[in-house]
């Protein structure tokens, strides 16, 4: 690895900036880890949803004695089936889709929660994790709030706090954001608008997803908040205002998550197709944030940077993503309307 910063001879500390964003070049592209697990979730979600909406209403009476304990008998289950289970084929097209779609956001989220970085004394210790570029990656190798062994640091505390006060303004829009998706689903259970095993499921995980946004989210204000106490000592104050700030970095993601997902099942209840596009939304635009691609950035710091180059035809896929859902539907109905 050959590195400068604009001069043919680099101090040690461009040297070390260079090993430092080199090691994270050298980490593997994001997109094959999601297209795989994409691929794996969606297989088995795709399985599940084709088992009840096909499989079963074709051939009641063999899957009835699976759940004869839970029906007086084969025509109670057959009175389940037609009230609940049974769509027509544009419906069932457009689930399958967002299930797809699910499948992406989710793999997402699986591959951004496995490349998380343990830091302790500068040293990074493996664990079976994925060696991706992230944004955790890149704070664990780059940022001193991620570093465990940082604690006695009084600026370090003030930058802290500082974060803090502004991470509590941002959460209480978010926990009201999270409140307000509560009571409108909230709203829909009490209005009867469920009709199907598929809605009652969709407003099931929205609410739960909602609650735990709520959660993580109250934990979190309440973490910043406790790093504004007035400790006893200077050493204290600096080794516990590290562990609350540290303690609000996964209920963060986490809550964001869960929020994200809880808007997109809610507005799933409604249409699986818009549901689909904000999805897509949310992982293009997103991607460029959770996923950084700062290889260009890095020029000043190398003549050759490290790693290989990121999937070249991103712009590309991104408009696949987008459009999918739109041109599904177009297709859908043209299926509909010849079946």
């Amino acid at each position: 690895m050959s590195t400068r910063n604009g001069h043919d001879n680099p101090t040690e500390a461009d040297t070390m900036d260079a090993a430092v964003l080199g090691r994270y070049l050298s980490q593997d592209d994001p997109v094959v880890w999601i297209g795989r697990r994409t691929l794996l979730l969606a297989t088995l979600a795709c399985a599940l949803y084709l088992l009840l909406a096909v499989a079963i209403p074709n051939s009641p009476g063999a899957w009835y004695p699976y759940v004869a304990w839970a029906f007086p008998d084969l025509a109670a289950f057959e009175a389940y089936i037609q009230e609940f289970l049974v769509v027509d084929l544009a419906t069932r097209l457009n689930r399958l889709m967002l299930i797809t779609y699910m499948a992406l956001f989710t793999a997402m989220w699986w591959v951004y929660f496995q490349s998380k970085l343990q830091v302790s004394n500068g040293q990074s210790h493996p664990y079976p994790q994925l060696e991706v570029q992230t944004l955790r990656r890149l704070l664990g190798f780059t940022s001193v709030h991620w570093d465990e062994s940082a604690v006695n640091n009084a600026e370090l505390v003030a930058s802290y706090r500082n974060k803090g006060t502004a991470g509590m303004q941002v959460l209480a829009i978010l926990i009201a954001v999270s409140l307000l998706i509560f009571d409108e689903i909230g709203d829909i259970w009490g209005s009867d608008k469920a009709a199907s095993l598929w809605q009652h499921d969709i407003l099931w995980a929205g609410m739960l997803a909602a609650a735990m946004a709520f959660v993580c989210f109250v934990l979190c204000v309440d973490a910043f908040d406790t790093m504004f106490n007035q400790f006893r000592t200077h050493n204290v104050r600096n080794v516990l205002v590290n562990y609350f700030y540290r303690y609000t970095i996964n209920p963060r993601y986490i809550a964001t998550a869960s929020l994200l997902v809880s808007m997109v099942l809610l507005l799933a209840f409604y249409s699986e197709v818009l549901s689909a596009f904000a999805i897509g939304c949310i992982v293009i635009f997103g991607y460029g944030f959770w996923f950084p691609d700062i290889r260009a950035a890095c020029q000043p710091f190398f003549d050759t940077p490290p790693g290989k180059p990121r999937y070249r035809h991103r712009g590309k896929l991104a408009t696949a993503i987008l459009l999918a859902p739109f041109v599904w539907q177009i297709v859908v109905i043209a299926w509909s309307a010849h079946a």
